[in-house]
C-alpha cells in the first residue's frame, strides 16, 4: 500500500475512533452540563500547580533518560534534547498519527548534528521498551491494588480474566527487555536473522526495514552497560509514576475522595486509550477513558466528566504551549518539520 494511502486510512480510522469516543462522552454527560459547570466552579485550582508540576517533572526525567541513552554515542546538550522532546510531544498533540515520534529525533539530529539513525534508534527503540517497562509497572501496581470484586460489568470481568494480574504484565516487560539484551550482545546475528525473514517482503519494504533495524541494533549497544541500564530503568519508573501523581492532584482539586487504586486505574485506562489511532489532541478517547474509570468508583457523572476534561487539559495544553514556543524560538514550522523528518527517515532506511 502506498505511503500516502496508508496514512489516509490510518488518519480516517483515528478520526472515526475519536468521534465515536467523543460521542460516547457527550452522550453520557448529556443533561448534566450544569452540574459539570458547578464542579468546575467549586474546584480548588491551587492543585493545578502540583498537577502541572508533576507533568513538567516527567518531561524533565524523559530528557535525562534520553541523554543517558545517547551517552554511548556522544554527549548531547540538555537544551537540544529538551527542545526536541517538547517539540516532538507537542507535534503528537496537534498532528495526526503521532507525527512527533519521527519529528522528535529529527529535531535532535538537526540541532546537535547527531546522526538521525542514532536519535531515532534511541527515541523509537530504547525509549519504547523502557516506556513499556514503566507502563507495565503502573499496570501491575494497579491490578495489585484494585478491588475488582467490588465492581460489576464488563470492565471488571476483563480485569478478573487476566492471569496472574501484575506478574503477567511484569513478565511481558521482562521478556521484552531480555530480547533486547540478546540483540545488543549479538548485533550481527540479529541483522542476519532479520534479513532472512525480510526476504519474503517486497524489496523496497525489506530495504527500509533492514535500515531501521540496523540503526536500532546499533543504538542497543547501550544495553551492554549495566550501570546506565539501571539508571534508565529507575528514571523510567519515576517518570511513569509522575502521571498518577499528577492525576491525583487533579482529583484532589475537584474534591474527589477516591483511593489511589482508582487514580492508577484512570491513568492506565487513559494510557491504553491514547495508544490507539485517533484524531489530534487525543480528544474523545482521553475523556471517555478517564470518566469511565472514575464511574467504576461511583463518582457522579458530572464530577467524573469535569475531572476527565481537566486531566486531559493538564496533559495536553502545557506541553503544546511550551512546544509551540520552542518551535517559534527555533524558527521552525510544523509542516516543514514533518516533511523533512519523513525524508530523513526514508534516507536513513535506504542508507
Amino acid at each position: 500500500m502506498p505511503k500516502i494511502w496508508k496514512r489516509t486510512v490510518m488518519t480516517t480510522l483515528g478520526v472515526a475512533l475519536s468521534a465515536a469516543a467523543l460521542w460516547f462522552f457527550l452522550r453520557k454527560v448529556q443533561g448534566h452540563w450544569e452540574e459539570v459547570g458547578q464542579a468546575f466552579g467549586r474546584a480548588s485550582y491551587a492543585y493545578l500547580i502540583p498537577s502541572v508540576g508533576f507533568i513538567a517533572l516527567m518531561y524533565g526525567l524523559r530528557v535525562l533518560r534520553w541523554r543517558v541513552f545517547l551517552d554511548h554515542v556522544r554527549r548531547v546538550r540538555y537544551y537540544d534534547i529538551a527542545a526536541a522532546t517538547c517539540i516532538g510531544f507537542m507535534s503528537s498533540c496537534v498532528l495526526p498519527l503521532r507525527a512527533g515520534e519521527v519529528i522528535r529525533p529529527y529535531v535532535l539530529h538537526k540541532k546537535s548534528g547527531l546522526r538521525f539513525g542514532h536519535a531515532a534508534g534511541t527515541a523509537m527503540g530504547l525509549e519504547r521498551v523502557f516506556d513499556l517497562i514503566g507502563a507495565c509497572f503502573l499496570l501491575a501496581l494497579t491490578l495489585l491494588l484494585l478491588p475488582i470484586g467490588k465492581f460489576s460489568g464488563p470492565p471488571a470481568q476483563w480485569l478478573s480474566a487476566i492471569p496472574g494480574k501484575g506478574a503477567f504484565f511484569a513478565g511481558i516487560a521482562l521478556a521484552a527487555m531480555s530480547a533486547l539484551v540478546v540483540v545488543a550482545f549479538l548485533p550481527g546475528l540479529t541483522v542476519r536473522f532479520a534479513r532472512f525473514f525480510l526476504k519474503a517482503l517486497p524489496h523496497s519494504w525489506a530495504l527500509a526495514l533492514e535500515g531501521f533495524i540496523s540503526s536500532a541494533v546499533e543504538s542497543l549497544a547501550f544495553l551492554k552497560r549495566p550501570g546506565r541500564v539501571a539508571t534508565a530503568l529507575l528514571l523510567s519508573l519515576a517518570l511513569w509514576f509522575c502521571y498518577p501523581l499528577s492525576t491525583w492532584a487533579v482529583a484532589r482539586g475537584f474534591g474527589l475522595e477516591i483511593p489511589f487504586a482508582g487514580i492508577l486505574l484512570a491513568q492506565v485506562m487513559v494510557t491504553v486509550a491514547v495508544a490507539l489511532p485517533q484524531a489530534p489532541g487525543f480528544i474523545g478517547m482521553y475523556q471517555a477513558a478517564a470518566m469511565t474509570a472514575l464511574q467504576l468508583y461511583g463518582v457522579a457523572q458530572a464530577d467524573a466528566a469535569a475531572f476527565a476534561i481537566m486531566m486531559w487539559a493538564v496533559n495536553v495544553f502545557p506541553i503544546t504551549l511550551v512546544g509551540l514556543g520552542l518551535l517559534w524560538y527555533e524558527g521552525l514550522s510544523l509542516r516543514g518539520l514533518r516533511l523533512k523528518a519523513e525524508d530523513a527517515e526514508g534516507a536513513e532506511h535506504q542508507g
